[in-house]
This record gives structure tokens, C-alpha cells and sequence, in this order.
């Protein structure tokens, strides 16, 4: 009898047709990277699988392309903020301007147009001005600063996985997927 993970069994997972496709959903990039078992092979390992296949990538190609496998099924919803309702103003029409208030309030076009002879107080007029409340609320994503030492006193993740390399693509996957800007500072 073969020997099959408990994940896969059947017999404990329930009805097969429902779960043959979530299985298969799942198991998408994970047959170059995984034995089958659920144990991943390490980056070397999965770029020998590449280069065997004819598949000529340099070992900083293979080492983006196996942390990108491994993070994609563990992709979080990213944080965001919403913006503030912007208004506008715009104009309502036009009310009598008072000697005494703010020169700059009058409306010089809307006064020559109703008389070409300008007597403060009674031919000037100024602009009322109202508020449009605009749409709903936009949201934006938060950008995301990431900080990766490169001191040299982490092992070199393209030959053995790097579980702070995998973290740190789920987090730079997640922001890209919700439109914020990243920024890797080393």
C-alpha cells in the first residue's frame, strides 16, 4: 500500500470530487518544488530541476523564482488607509458685495457684466461659493519599507531556504497585489 500524506487521504479529507480541485488549485508550482510529501526541496536543489530541464536561469533568477512559488499561497491582505472625502468648491452664484469686506471677494467679471459703471455697494457683487462633497472615500494601500540585512550572518538563500527570505516576499507580494509601492533598503 502506498503511503500518502494525511492531508491527501481521502479517507479523512472527505469527498474526493469536492477536493480534488482545491487540491489541484494548491498543488499549482509545487511538483518542481516539493517531493510530494509536503517537504520542499531546498533553492539548489530546485534550480538543478530547472537547469536538467533545459530551463538556462542564472542562480539569482532561480533563487526570486523558488521564494516567488513558495509565497504566493501565503499571500496576506495588505493594510490600507482611507483617504478623506475630498470636496470642492464650487461657485453658487453671486450676492452683494459691502464696502468694508475683502476687496479680493469681488467679482470683477460678474460686475461689469451686469452694469458697466461700478459703484461699490451697488453694482458689485461677489462669488458665493458651496461645498461638493465628492464620492465615497478612496483607499489607499500602505507603502511598505523593507530593511534586509546583508551582514553576511544569514545563510545565502539561494542554496539552502531562507524562512526570512519567504517572509520577507509574502510581504512584498502582498503590497505589489494591493497597488502600494515598495521600497528594499539593504
Amino acid at each position: 500500500m502506498d503511503n500518502i500524506h494525511p492531508s491527501m487521504d481521502p479517507d479523512l479529507i472527505g469527498d474526493a470530487s469536492a477536493n480534488e480541485a482545491g487540491a489541484r488549485e494548491s498543488n499549482l508550482g509545487e511538483s518542481s518544488q516539493s517531493d510530494g510529501n509536503g517537504q520542499y526541496r531546498e533553492p539548489f536543489e530546485y534550480g538543478e530541476i530547472l537547469k536538467s530541464a533545459g530551463i538556462d536561469l542564472s542562480d539569482h533568477q532561480i533563487a526570486v523564482r523558488y521564494y516567488r512559488e513558495r509565497s504566493i499561497p501565503h499571500l496576506v491582505s495588505f493594510p490600507s488607509k482611507r483617504q478623506l472625502v475630498k470636496t470642492e468648491l464650487i461657485p453658487e452664484g453671486t450676492t452683494l458685495w459691502e464696502p468694508g469686506e475683502p476687496i479680493e471677494d469681488v467679482d470683477w467679471f460678474s460686475s461689469m457684466s451686469m452694469s458697466q459703471k461700478v459703484i461699490p455697494g451697488v453694482t458689485t457683487v461677489k462669488r458665493e461659493w458651496g461645498f461638493d462633497e465628492g464620492a465615497e472615500p478612496e483607499v489607499e494601500p500602505c507603502d511598505l519599507d523593507l530593511y534586509v540585512d546583508c551582514s553576511g550572518s544569514m545563510p545565502n538563500p539561494q542554496q539552502n531556504t531562507s524562512y526570512t527570505t519567504i517572509a520577507g516576499a509574502i510581504l512584498c507580494l502582498s503590497a505589489l497585489r494591493a497597488g502600494a509601492a515598495v521600497q528594499v533598503t539593504l
